[in-house]
């Protein structure tokens, strides 16, 4: 289901993405397509503007450098005058190649100016009767490659035409560029997408294993109630004429699993409950020392029936922000934890301190938890060897992370051979 899920995730991110892509280079393409168009019809109107202000004798002007373009008029087709036009600066010629004719009122050129124009007769006078005949102002002539734009004058028609090539090559290198970017692009989104949608569900993953081993976990505590219960009864069930007496030890086992079964029942739901508590608690000043006194004084005869010490050293007057039945909780966990799992003869030490912040901690000498087992302990049905031997379900340390979170706190846990086993409960100092 998880490779499913990221491949969708993977394909969805793609998708989205190249399609942002696209839009970005199609849009870029079209931009540049515009604006080298736009410059071919201001090269168009500055070619017109010239022939139109030189049907006079012009001014000398300054010859260009070696390179530069000349603008000179050209006869009309068959014969006519021709004078030299005024040579101009770089600065003043068009930047794309254009020329521009005169027309009378049947079509006939009268007069041509071209900017380095190397074009036929026959081919301009093509291009003359297509312009003149065209619909619109300004188009595409695209069986001559050649672009125009028509202009009505007092002396007739003045039509300027300017190749098309540079334009056509323009779109085509914008395209090749365009297509080489998308192909570039969509091969890294592809990379990047498919390392975010591990990145992304990866805690997917971890609750989906979680839960997994959660169901396992819960089968297991339950089969084996359920075997011996049933056993039990088979027992009784092949004894009918026994009286109750007789079957006591079969019924008083079956009450023992039952009991079992209820408990861990019963420690599901709370687990439940406290993994939602977050949302809906309210924090009120509590008085942790007084309430760390009374939880002590609960635990003292479970200690001595399990031969173990309890010395409390808990700072007066705490009161932080809390919640007093979570905190609680949390405090009889740990503790009920340390005097379960602690050497027999040995101390378990409680202490409540007010440093930069509130530190509640439970301290007790046992076996050392290995570093591997620390990173689990808080995790749901998780026993170590150790634990498992001295029973329990898995789920104390839990409830307990759960509540210290709904309280705005923090719990740790340290285990080694000169400090001893020390869990942790840090709350921020705020009455």
């Amino acid at each position: 289901m998880l490779k499913k899920l990221r491949r969708k995730f993977t394909l969805i991110t793609l998708a989205l993405a190249t399609l942002v892509l696209l839009i970005v280079l199609v849009f870029n393409t079209v931009t540049s397509y515009q604006a080298q168009k736009r410059e071919i019809f201001r090269s168009l109107d500055r070619v017109s503007e010239i022939a139109r202000n030189n049907t006079d004798e012009p001014p000398a002007a300054e010859p260009p450098e070696e390179g530069e373009g000349e603008f000179r008029e050209e006869p009309p087709p068959g014969g006519g005058p021709d004078r030299d036009l005024p040579r101009m600066g770089r600065d003043e010629l068009p930047s794309v190649y254009s020329f521009a004719v005169l027309c009378d009122a049947d079509g006939n050129i009268t007069r041509t100016f071209a900017m380095n124009a190397d074009m036929t007769e026959d081919d301009l006078d093509a291009a003359v009767k297509l312009a003149l005949g065209a619909k619109s102002d300004e188009g595409t002539l695209r069986s001559l490659d050649l672009i125009y734009r028509r202009y009505q004058t007092p002396d007739g028609t003045e039509i300027a035409f300017s190749s098309s090539a540079a334009l056509s090559g323009t779109v085509r290198r914008d395209i090749l560029i365009s297509l080489t970017v998308f192909i570039v692009g969509a091969g890294l989104l592809f990379i990047v997408s498919l390392f975010l949608s591990g990145l992304t569900l990866k805690p997917v993953a971890e609750a989906w294993e979680g839960q997994k081993r959660f169901v396992a976990d819960v089968s297991h505590d339950l089969r084996t109630p359920l075997t011996v219960i049933l056993a039990n009864n088979n027992i009784l069930r092949s004894h009918p004429d026994e009286t109750v007496a007789q079957q006591r030890k079969w019924i008083d086992a079956t009450d023992e699993e039952a009991e079992r079964m209820k408990v861990l029942t019963e420690k599901m739901l709370e687990l439940s409950r406290s993994e939602t508590v977050g949302a809906g608690i309210e924090l009120h000043p509590v008085d942790l020392s007084d309430l760390l006194g009374e939880t002590v004084m609960h635990f003292e005869p479970v200690a001595f029936e399990n031969g173990v010490e309890l010395v409390a050293s808990v700072e007066p007057g705490v009161v932080v922000r809390s919640d007093r039945d979570a905190f609680s909780r949390v405090a009889h966990i740990l503790i009920d934890n340390a005097v379960k799992y602690a050497e027999r003869g040995s101390a378990v030490e409680v202490s409540l301190e007010r440093k930069k912040q509130i530190v509640f901690s439970v301290r007790n000498r046992g076996e050392v938890i290995p570093e591997e087992d620390l990173l689990h302990l808080f995790d749901r049905f998780w026993r170590a060897d150790r634990v498992r031997s001295v029973g329990g379900h898995g789920l104390g340390l839990s409830i307990a992370k759960n509540l210290t979170t709904a309280i705005r706190g923090k719990i740790t846990v340290t285990s080694s051979e000169e400090n001893g086993t020390v869990f942790s409960v840090h709350l921020p100092d705020k009455a």
